[in-house]
């Protein structure tokens, strides 16, 4: 039964899939040549320096901030009961779907949207019902909207999504292969970069890992401000606030109260695009770190590491899909320009064109280091193209998406022709170290320094897919971790699959000593209580891998498995009372799921545990 599997109980199985989505650019303005250490230092980078929102920051700049708030940025997650989304539900929508055999309905109720998922069983009773207000919308609109709904204080995402492409409601993506109800978790490496400043559910130890995700999003209210604003590209504003009504003049003529991207090196300017943009095959947030720590003006390493596994010849052309920055790299723009081309060289954030409007604005930009007779197409061939003289229509195309996620799909490489190969330097940008991954915002010119615990972390989401490329590496760089970072439940979670993976006589035990230590180590991981609770059954300590699952349960009140687990074993050692209460908590929490239903079902006939 799928709730029996436990996800990671194989070796290594279970790698972060990192969602990274629409967020923030620098800026308005073109970056300034120069590396790294030719920024100025901005005071309010300090870990210290307190957010003051957006509206603060338009009462001095109100045209500015009128402009933003136009963009899909600006407009990145509105309320469910705004006007915009409420206009979508004229009348109650309703949908089957027959793959997973679930009946949706969305409709108007006061000022507020709802969304209903139900059951019938072959006579149309109704198995189960349940409905949620949707709290938050998430999207900008040119591809859509998901929606968010509140439990407990948490937030989960609602199982329609409405696409504007077709104008319909439809499965939200994920959906499509299993049901998972109103129960499907909002962590926060995914919202960080929809939302102005989300709030996440305190508690865990390392947000990132190949065995679980960040915290939910789990606070009242959850967000401190909606839509990405100004301090998710300036830096928190309270500083430059207090300065400027002061009247304080800034000292040696620029103002270090508030970054200014424009006034960046390239590098440091375009990091503030990269942790939305720049998904990456690997990221690994830095020890102690999470994504709130990061400042803009900062260099994002100090934060997140973002890995590449290196171009080889001959292999498949990677994806534009969120690597804009490595697409921008891999340009014979961005080698001619000696690295001053960055996000801010061509786009303003504070501003977003589209139609003919924008094919001039990007042409503009364009020929700042072009000519018109750069352009060997003739010029009537030129006009035909919608937009005419469309210099990004061409050298920049777009993937046409219907999904919500993801819809950014330019090609940031710039080729020259479609069927332009990649530059020889292409295939030579992994550093000694690593040898195998392209570190791709280490800090250029500077000794880059990666501790082992890092890299295990960005090997462990690589080897699932590419075994034979980084397993090595993986067990490798897992011999280090343990030895500089002996107090990590991360390690210790790691070091029990290993164990199970060898199948040495003694692995099982070792593998409970392991994961053992890690609770002891508060891991929040709720794999390690699903795996050691498991490996405690299987020796035959069942009332000890209850109580490790209970407490896993306590973590994670929304995953079946612990519900599933902890009433098989209750059944198997006679305590059906004690697996009928199990069950019944798990569906007042999950009843979409088919499986806690089928045990359910299983305990009231009388059949044995599984």
């Amino acid at each position: 039964m799928r709730f029996l599997a436990a996800p990671g109980m194989t070796p290594i199985k279970g790698a972060l899939a990192v969602i990274a989505v629409l967020a923030c650019c620098p800026g308005a303005g073109k970056a300034s040549a120069g590396k790294l250490g030719s920024s100025p230092i901005y005071r309010n980078t300090a870990p210290g320096v307190a957010y003051a929102g957006s509206k603060a920051c338009a009462q001095c700049h109100q045209e500015v901030y009128d402009q933003f708030t136009r963009t899909g940025m600006g407009q990145s997650m509105a309320r469910g009961s705004d006007s915009s989304q409420i206009d979508k539900v004229s009348s109650p929508v309703n949908l089957f779907d027959q793959k997973i055999d679930r009946h949706f309905s969305v409709y108007r109720k006061g000022s507020d949207l709802y969304q209903s998922e139900y059951e019938l069983d072959a006579s149309g009773k109704k198995v189960f019902e349940q409905t949620y207000r949707l709290a938050y919308a998430v999207g900008a609109g040119e591809a859509g909207y998901s929606y968010l709904v509140e439990r407990d204080n948490y937030l989960f995402q609602a199982p329609l999504s409405f696409y504007s492409k077709t104008g319909s409601w439809e499965l939200s993506p994920g959906y499509e292969m299993r049901d998972q109800g109103f129960s499907r978790p909002i962590f926060m490496q995914c919202i960080v970069c929809h939302a102005g400043r989300p709030s996440p559910a305190a508690g865990a130890e390392r947000p990132s890992s190949p065995y679980q995700t960040d915290p939910f999003v789990g606070a009242n209210p959850p967000f401190e401000q909606l839509a990405i604003g100004c301090e998710n590209c300036h830096g928190p504003g309270a500083l430059h606030i207090r300065e400027r009504q002061a009247g304080t003049p800034p000292s040696g003529g620029t103002d270090t109260s508030i970054v200014n991207p424009a006034k960046l090196s390239p590098e440091l300017s375009s990091q503030i695009c990269m942790p939305c943009h720049q998904a990456g095959d690997a990221r690994v947030l830095r020890p102690g770190k999470t994504m709130a720590d990061f400042r803009p003006g900062t260099p994002l390493d100090e934060t997140l590491a973002i890995f590449q596994m290196p171009l080889s010849e001959g292999a498949p052309t990677p994806s534009p899909l969120l690597g804009h920055y490595f697409g921008m790299r891999l340009s014979e723009c961005f080698a001619k320009s000696g690295g001053k081309l960055g996000c801010i060289t061509c786009h303003n954030p504070h501003q977003e064109l589209k139609g003919a409007q924008a094919a001039t604005y990007y042409r503009s930009k364009c020929l700042t280091c072009h000519t018109l007779k750069s352009c060997t197409l003739p010029m009537p061939s030129r006009l035909k193209t919608q937009p005419p003289d469309d210099c990004v229509g061409c050298h920049m195309p777009k993937q046409n998406l219907t999904a919500v996620s993801h819809a950014a799909l330019t090609d940031h490489r710039i080729p020259a022709r479609p069927d332009e190969p990649y530059p020889d330097w292409a295939f030579h940008l992994a550093t000694p170290q690593p040898a195998d991954l392209v570190h791709i915002d280490a800090v250029q010119g500077q000794p880059d320094s990666l501790p082992a615990i890092v890299l295990f972390d960005a090997y462990a989401q690589l080897a699932p897919g590419h075994p034979n490329l980084y397993l090595s590496r993986y067990l490798a760089t897992l011999q280090e971790a343990e030895q500089q970072n002996p107090d990590d439940p991360f390690v210790f979670s790691a070091l029990a699959q290993q164990a199970l993976a060898e199948h040495k006589p003694d692995a099982k035990e070792q593998a409970i000593r392991d994961l053992s230590r890690a609770l002891e180590l508060g891991s929040k991981y709720p794999v390690d209580y699903l795996r050691l609770g498991e490996l405690l059954r299987e020796s035959g300590e069942i009332p000890q891998s209850i109580s490790i699952l209970n407490r896993g349960l306590a973590l994670a009140p929304f995953d079946a498995s612990f519900y599933g687990m902890i009433a098989a074993e209750e059944m198997g050692s006679g305590d059906k009372a004690a697996a009928a209460e199990v069950l019944k908590r798990g569906l007042e929490e999950l009843p979409e799921n088919d499986d806690l239903r089928a045990l359910s079902e299983r305990l009231e006939s009388g059949s044995p545990a599984p």
